[in-house]
């Protein structure tokens, strides 16, 4: 069987090249990511969850697009900062790539074909990089592309799922915004208070 999402199953069974394919099934497995909220300059962690009720997975892809201005954070080798979650095992890797149209994409995969552990809970947590210059706002973000792979070789193409980044613009304290709450805020803070204009300066932040 060939399993793909629930509601496009019409579309792949009348598409040329799949329609060939007589076992087309809809597929019930598939991944959530949760809404995230930080401030200007931090970097969020952003959990991706696997839901498997329909056989088990041992391998997937699957790319992440965030919004204009964000982009993942990367370690100190220029790797994106991407770690496997509960649900792998100590056979499971990542790695990852950029794609032409600006996803990154993401694929888990065990040498062995061991299966993941479970059937639900934490596959891999991502961290976003979020630019100090950026608005508040409710940033989208969405992971599509998702491919799963059993021990047997069985594919199941799931829905692409979303979720939200809810960006503050400083967090309070921060009054001189460099991401951290130190004597600096007390010194920019001083500084507004006896009219000596500093920049930058974030009276929210300091109220």
């Amino acid at each position: 069987p060939f399993y793909v999402p629930a509601n496009s199953i019409d579309e792949y069974r009348a598409a040329d090249g799949w329609k060939e394919f007589y076992n087309i099934k809809p597929v019930t497995n598939r991944m959530a990511a949760s809404d995230i909220a930080g401030y200007s300059g931090d970097t969020i962690v952003m959990p991706v969850a696997l839901k498997n009720h329909l056989g088990d997975v041992t391998a997937l892809q699957c790319d992440i697009r965030l919004a204009n201005g964000m982009q993942l954070a990367t370690d100190a080798e220029g790797y994106y900062d991407i770690t496997l979650g509960d649900r792998a095992t100590k056979r499971h890797g990542v790695t990852c790539k950029k794609q032409a149209d600006g996803a990154v994409r993401v694929l888990i995969y065990a040498s062995d074909n061991k299966a993941l552990n479970g059937n639900d809970g934490p596959l891999f947590y991502a961290k976003v990089a979020v630019p100090l210059e950026l608005p508040t706002g409710n940033y989208g973000f969405e992971i599509d592309n998702i491919e799963l792979t059993s021990p047997d070789g069985v594919k199941y193409l799931p829905e692409s799922c979303s979720a939200t980044v809810a960006v503050k613009y400083a967090r309070l304290g921060d009054s001189n915004h460099d991401t951290r709450v130190s004597i600096g805020d007390v010194i920019t803070t001083a500084a507004y208070v006896l009219g000596n204009d500093p920049k930058p300066f974030v009276y929210e932040a300091a109220d």
